[in-house]
């Protein structure tokens, strides 16, 4: 290793907590009937900030005079750090594809997608044109709305763009931070049970290191373990089957194991997929445990803070866990 500071953005503990649910809303919300009035064929995005782990099931665009789309639009969602998507892109052809839901068309991304407390996230558009007008408020008070489900979310910036269709737009517009009737998405707060190493979606491996890596942590009150993850590097399946183990740091026991193949395997919560164990382990307070992954290698790398920042959280839930430690490494098995 590079390194003796290593900091492993590999494996990810699920640890049973409650789980909040909400009525999906809309980001962006424009008023059926709403007529665009620029032919902008670029980039058109807004920014946002998630103030608590919220779930994106939609991904629309706004469809100038609600009467179907004269031509092809298609919606992205950024990691506005990293500038990579988070999301598969959506399409929408000509027509009236998807729900019309007042100004916008909407349609499934798949399976949900966790965006965590702390993500950065721009909703992006491109596609506009002549026949198909966006809108742009040109910096005054635009007719359409912002919903931020209760505070879950907060609508930052001035609107950003890019004359080049389908790219992360860097140049930033003079605001409000809803200036465009373009892109927008259906979220609700996550119902996923609290994660305790969370890797923002859109981060990348930089390390191919094909040993065990661990990562220690102290339990100090009584937690379940329901399901073990690993790091997926760019959130694309797995390209190396990769193994995670639950250990006592203190009797060096295994607890649990759990073996992700090759492929979309598990669920995928922001950066990392996640199996459920066959029944949850009781960790007792005053517990020293290690979560670990092995397997990793060139074509599916691990992620190492050591090498270059990444974007990895922890939670404690309320001060049931404390992180210790600074990593630690060794051979397979």
């Amino acid at each position: 290793m590079t390194t003796a500071r290593v900091v492993v953005a590999a494996v990810v503990i699920a640890l049973l907590g409650f789980n909040l649910t909400t009525e999906a809303v809309t980001s962006h919300v424009v008023p059926g009937g709403t007529l665009g009035n620029q032919s902008f064929g670029g980039s058109l995005g807004m920014d946002f900030n998630v103030n608590a782990p919220i779930d994106v099931s939609r991904l629309g665009v706004f469809d100038s005079g609600s009467n179907g789309l004269s031509l092809p639009v298609t919606a992205r969602l950024f990691n506005r750090a990293t500038g990579t998507e988070v999301t598969p892109a959506v399409a929408f052809p000509t027509g009236s594809p998807g729900s019309l839901e007042g100004g916008s068309r909407l349609l499934p991304v798949g399976a949900p997608t966790r965006l965590p407390a702390g993500f950065q996230g721009t909703i992006v558009a491109h596609g506009y044109g002549g026949a198909e007008p966006n809108g742009n408020a040109g910096g005054g008070v635009p007719v359409w709305t912002t919903d931020d489900g209760g505070g879950l979310i907060s609508f930052v910036g001035g609107g950003r763009f890019n004359a080049t269709p389908g790219a992360f737009p860097n140049s930033g517009d003079g605001g409000p931070a809803n200036r465009y009737a373009a892109g927008t998405f259906d979220f609700a707060a996550s119902s996923v049970s609290n994660v305790a190493y969370e890797v923002q979606p859109g981060t990348v491996g930089n390390q191919t290191f094909g040993g065990s890596l661990g990562m220690d942590f102290n339990v100090n009150s009584p937690i379940n373990v329901t399901s073990l993850g690993v790091f997926d590097s760019g959130q694309d399946g797995l390209n190396l089957g990769i193994t995670a183990h639950l250990y006592s740091r203190a009797s060096q026991e295994k607890l649990a194991t759990v073996v992700f193949p090759v492929g979309p395997s598990g669920t995928l919560i922001s950066g990392s997929r996640f199996q459920s164990l066959t029944g949850p382990v009781r960790l007792p307070a005053g517990f020293q445990g290690t979560i670990v992954a092995e397997g990793y290698g060139v074509g599916e790398p691990n992620g190492n803070g050591g090498v270059s920042p990444l974007g990895q959280t922890t939670n404690s839930l309320g001060g049931a866990l404390s992180f210790v430690g600074s990593g630690r490494f060794g051979t397979a098995g």
